[in-house]
């Protein structure tokens, strides 16, 4: 929905050239890769994308595309970022924007919940008893987020076993050292002391804002490496100015987003702003990561040993899990780019050219 309103005001209100890049499903779920472009296609003929570019996902896209990306002082890990430099080859791309953090700002169950249910007072739904009969998992959200905060147990924007723990099944990934998965949560443990003691309007927002920006100067230093401008509407100071003015029960409840459907109303086509499911790639990514097991990246360096396990650098398991696969070549691009911070060397021109499941369909 948020990166579709971008797309229909880009072109339809403000009448730029726009160019799209999808990422969509394998093309045997054929289901699933229907229902993504029977969003795409309508809004592509009703505002004339002349160009446009699909991305199908594979059990090991992600890791697979993170060599593809340009080389930078910061890790690149976007997919979109890592098929940049490829689709420079064909088009002159100018500006790249998305998006990414809509979800965070402008109302969502996840996002909001934990400010909503904090700043909501249980009489609010006498006077508003359709946020709970439209949608009754509301209540389940809103006694959720009372409860773990009465107990001193809030939830927060990062998850306590992050750092060696499988994020879809909960099991430990086996892969670091005791030592640093206990130092991530003595930091976890502090930012909910941090939390619990906040008593602002929008602290939950501004714990995920604080810490989960790391991807900003990722986009900045891929694009700016290849001399396009990165555009975040969603993450800017005008977004942020008006989230926090306003109260939670504006942004979220029954349903997500409600500002941002009120304001867009009439200016980008129904359907696509009020989608009411994340799209078939997300859902197809996540029985992937759940099931897939393989090998994973060769020639370990020595500089990781520090991080893993006693044993992984010299004992390799012959397979690896998805998250272990991912880990592991994220960190080898890390290293790249401490490499590339030190040395001063590389340049987009040193990004090696890496068989992307990318498809140009429409020629300008």
């Amino acid at each position: 929905m948020d990166s579709s309103s971008l797309a229909a005001l880009a072109a339809g209100r403000l009448g730029k050239p726009v160019w799209t890049l999808s990422l969509l499903p394998p093309r045997e779920r054929a289901a699933s890769l229907a229902h993504e472009r029977s969003y795409i296609e309508p809004l592509a003929e009703r505002y004339g994308f002349a160009r446009r570019w699909e991305l199908f996902h594979h059990p090991t896209l992600i890791p697979d595309i993170w060599p593809a990306a340009p080389r930078a002082a910061f890790h690149v890990l976007h997919p979109v970022l890592c098929s940049l430099p490829a689709i420079l080859r064909e088009a002159p791309v100018r500006v790249l924007f998305g998006g990414e953090y809509a979800d965070n700002v402008v109302g969502s169950p996840g996002f909001t919940g934990p400010d909503w249910a904090r700043h909501t007072p249980p009489a609010y739904f006498l006077a508003h008893p359709e946020v709970l009969l439209k949608a009754p998992r509301n209540l389940a959200r809103y006694a959720k987020h009372r409860l773990t905060r009465l107990l001193g147990r809030p939830v927060l924007p990062f998850p306590e076993e992050r750092l060696d723990t499988d994020p879809l099944t909960g099991r430990p990934l086996g892969l670091f050292r005791p030592e640093l998965a206990e130092e991530y949560r003595a930091w976890w443990r502090a930012q909910r002391r941090a939390l619990l003691a906040d008593d602002g309007p929008w602290a939950w927002l501004w714990l995920d804002s604080l810490y989960n920006d790391a991807w900003v100067p990722m986009n900045w230093e891929a694009c700016s490496a290849l001399g396009v401008r990165r555009s975040i509407p969603f993450f800017s100071r005008g977004v942020f100015e008006l989230v926090f003015a306003c109260h939670p029960t504006e942004l979220y409840g029954p349903g997500p987003k409600k500002l941002l459907r009120a304001a867009l109303k009439g200016h980008v086509p129904e359907r696509n702003l009020f989608r009411p499911d994340k799209g078939g790639f997300a859902a197809y990514a996540r029985q992937v990561q759940r099931a897939w097991q393989g090998p994973g990246p060769e020639d370990l360096p020595e500089e990781l040993a520090p991080l893993l396990r006693p044993g992984w650098l010299e004992r390799p398991p012959k397979t690896v899990s998805y998250f272990q696969h991912r880990a592991l070549t994220r960190l080898l691009v890390f290293l790249e780019a401490v490499w590339y911070n030190q040395t001063g060397k590389g340049s987009p021109a040193d990004t090696p050219p890496v068989a992307l499941p990318l498809e140009s369909i429409t020629q300008p």
